[in-house]
C-alpha cells in the first residue's frame, strides 16, 4: 500500500536531467519483504522518455529537459509489488504540473523603425510605434506601444 493515496507535484521547466521528482514509497506489512516499482498502464512511451523510475527505490527522476510551451502537465501510474506468492499490488497515479519560466524573450516585429521628426513637433507627438511579439504557448501576444 501506498503511503499517499495520490501523488501532486509542481517542477520548473528548467530542472536539470536527472533531477528527482519525487519518491514513492509503498509499506507491506509482511516480515523482509521487497517491494519493487514499475509503470502502470497509464504512462505513454512518450512520457517514459521523460522520466525513470527506479525499481528498487521508487525514485522518479527527469531524464529529458521539460518544455512548459509544449506539455504543462502530465500524468503517471506507479505500480508497487512485493515478493509474495501470488504477489500483491499497489498503484498510484502521479500528477505532474510543469511550472512556466521566462524563457522566451520578447521580439520586435521589425528589426530597424525609422522616423523622422518636425523640429516644431508638440510635446508628447507620437514620433514612432513599434510592436513586441510575445511567444505563449505557441500562440502571439502583440504589444504596441
Amino acid at each position: 500500500m501506498f503511503k499517499e493515496p495520490i501523488y501532486r507535484l509542481k517542477v520548473l521547466e528548467n530542472e536539470a536531467m536527472g533531477y528527482q521528482l519525487l519518491r514513492v514509497e509503498a509499506e507491506d506489512a509482511d516480515l523482509n519483504n521487497k517491494i519493487t516499482y514499475k509503470w502502470g498502464d497509464i504512462v505513454p512511451e512518450q512520457l517514459k522518455k521523460l522520466v525513470t523510475l527506479d525499481e528498487r527505490t521508487g525514485s522518479v527522476n527527469l531524464s529529458s529537459s521539460l518544455d512548459f510551451e509544449i506539455l504543462q502537465e502530465f500524468k503517471l501510474s506507479i505500480v508497487a509489488s512485493d515478493n509474495g506468492h501470488p504477489p500483491l499490488l499497489s498503484e498510484v497515479v502521479v500528477e505532474v504540473e510543469v511550472l512556466d519560466v521566462n524563457d522566451n524573450a520578447p521580439k520586435f516585429q521589425k528589426s530597424l523603425y525609422e522616423s523622422e521628426v518636425v523640429e516644431n513637433s508638440e510635446v508628447g507627438s507620437r514620433i514612432v510605434q513599434v510592436a513586441v511579439v510575445l511567444h505563449k504557448y505557441h500562440t502571439c501576444t502583440q504589444l504596441d506601444w
